[in-house]
C-alpha cells in the first residue's frame, strides 16, 4: 500500500521507529504507537494494513537512509582511496552509535536479531542490506589489495610508498606451535 507522504503517516513512522528501537518489534504494541504518534486507528489502517507492514516501512526507511547517508557517500567517492573508505565507514558507524549514546543499539541489527530467524519477510529484507554492506566493504578491501599488489594507492592511507618488502625472518624460537 503506497501513499504519498503525509504528516500523519510520518508521525506514525517516527513514533514506531523510536519505540521499536528501544523496545523491539514484538514488545511494541500498536496502541503504544498510536498514543505516541497521536494518530487514531483509522489513520493507522489508512496507511498500513498491519503492524508487519508498518515494520517493513520502517525497515525500508532505515535501509534507504543508511544507504543514502552512509554507504553511497563513503563507498561511492571516487577520490577516497579504498582503505580510507573502509576506515570512514567504521568511523561513521561509531559516530552514529556515539550520537545515540548507544541507546537502542543498531536498528537493523536489532531487527535482525529479533526477527530474522522467525519472520521470512524481515529476514529477506535484512539479508539484502547486510549483503550490500558486505559487498561495499569487501569491494573496497579487494580494490585496496589490488592497489597494493600493483604498488599504487597503499601509501595514501598508511604513509608507505607501496607494497612492503619481504619482512625479515623471525629469530628461531620466537613463534612456537602450541
Amino acid at each position: 500500500m503506497s501513499h504519498p507522504r503525509s504528516p500523519v503517516k510520518e508521525q506514525i513512522l517516527e513514533a514506531a521507529t523510536r519505540l521499536m528501537q528501544v523496545r523491539g518489534y514484538h514488545r511494541t504494541a500498536l496502541e503504544d504507537v498510536l498514543r505516541e504518534s497521536g494518530a487514531g486507528k483509522g489513520n493507522f489502517y489508512h496507511y498500513f494494513h498491519s503492524k508487519e507492514e508498518l515494520g517493513y516501512a520502517i525497515l525500508d526507511r532505515l535501509v534507504r537512509a543508511f544507504t543514502e547517508r552512509t554507504l553511497d557517500p563513503i563507498f561511492g567517492s571516487p577520490t577516497r582511496p579504498p582503505l580510507q573508505q573502509v576506515d570512514a565507514f567504521l568511523d561513521e558507524i561509531l559516530a552514529i552509535q556515539r550520537a545515540r549514546k548507544c541507546v537502542g543499539g543498531c536498528p537493523m541489527g536489532n531487527l535482525a536479531t529479533e526477527l530474522a530467524d522467525v519472520h521470512e519477510g524481515f529476514r529477506q529484507r535484512l539479508a539484502r542490506i547486510f549483503d550490500l554492506w558486505r559487498e561495499r566493504v569487501a569491494g573496497a578491501i579487494a580494490q585496496a589489495r589490488a592497489d597494493w599488489k600493483a604498488g599504487t594507492g597503499f601509501g595514501e592511507v598508511h604513509g608507505f610508498p607501496g607494497p612492503p618488502l619481504k619482512a625479515p625472518p623471525l629469530p628461531p624460537g620466537r613463534l612456537r606451535p602450541r
